[in-house]
């Protein structure tokens, strides 16, 4: 970045601290497939075998389409079930 340009935008950078007190997740885990497609992407999640995708494969596969089925889910990755293939 050209020096000038620089020193122009660090006038205008400010910044704020903020104390979160709550927050919603949301969490879509179908978009509206048939429950016989779960298999096929639990199936190939797994299969990449990255961290992330094995947690989700893990998410995918446990939720029933019901919201109050998410906490033990995600209580069950914090313990680090649903994270080795």
């Amino acid at each position: 970045m050209a020096p000038d340009l620089w020193q122009g935008w660090r006038k205008l950078i400010q910044g704020y601290r903020l104390e979160i007190e709550s927050f919603d997740l949301t969490v879509k885990l179908s978009h509206g497939d048939v429950p016989e497609d779960r298999s096929g992407v639990v199936a190939g999640l797994l299969e990449r075998g990255v961290l992330a995708d094995v947690s989700m494969a893990h998410l995918v596969g446990g939720y029933d389409g019901n919201s109050g089925s998410l906490p033990s889910l995600f209580r069950a990755l914090k313990h680090g079930v649903g994270t080795s293939s």
